[in-house]
């Protein structure tokens, strides 16, 4: 699953360290996976052919993940010295987050911006004329079908009153 977080540094920031959490959310999955590995151990149960993973590499995995959050949030700090934003990009798989930062002018990505939502309401807006046209098409076309059926009816010329 690919997240896209776009934000000034701060917001980065603010915005990593609470999904972060002091690392204690992959703390709680790790010792999860060891009390597992323990009761497994105790069941005379050595191995886990459904997973490559073992508690060493998870350990491993989750000092990595720690690192690259610290190394992230330092990149954060020294981008709020430049007139740039930052685009974070999770991608994630069922245990851990890594990060990946992109900077861009402020300018520049505001400006990408607000064209495109230019356009997409211009977009909206002759989208939305066009569905009144077709309305109002099939409207009028309902009303000549109705009037052209009445005008075809044969004309009865004898007069009913004496």
């Amino acid at each position: 699953m690919l997240t896209l977080k776009l934000g000034t540094p701060d917001e980065r920031i603010e915005a990593t360290t609470a999904l972060y959490a002091d690392g204690k959310p992959a703390e709680e999955k790790v010792e999860e996976c060891v009390k597992l590995a323990e009761e497994m151990q105790e069941l005379r149960i050595f191995g886990n052919r459904h997973t490559p993973y073992t508690i060493p590499t998870l350990e491993a995995r989750k000092k990595q993940y720690g690192t690259a959050i610290d190394n992230f949030l330092n990149s954060l700090k020294e981008v709020m010295t430049t007139d740039s934003i930052c685009v974070l990009v999770f991608s994630s798989n069922s245990f851990f987050v890594f990060p990946l930062i992109i900077n861009y002018k402020e300018k520049e990505v505001n400006a990408r911006s607000l064209a495109a939502q230019e356009e997409l309401s211009q977009r909206e807006k002759l989208e939305e004329e066009r569905l009144n046209f077709e309305k109002r098409s099939n409207d009028l076309k309902i009303w000549i079908d109705n009037t052209t059926d009445s005008l075809n009816d044969p004309i009865d010329g004898t007069s009913h009153f004496y």
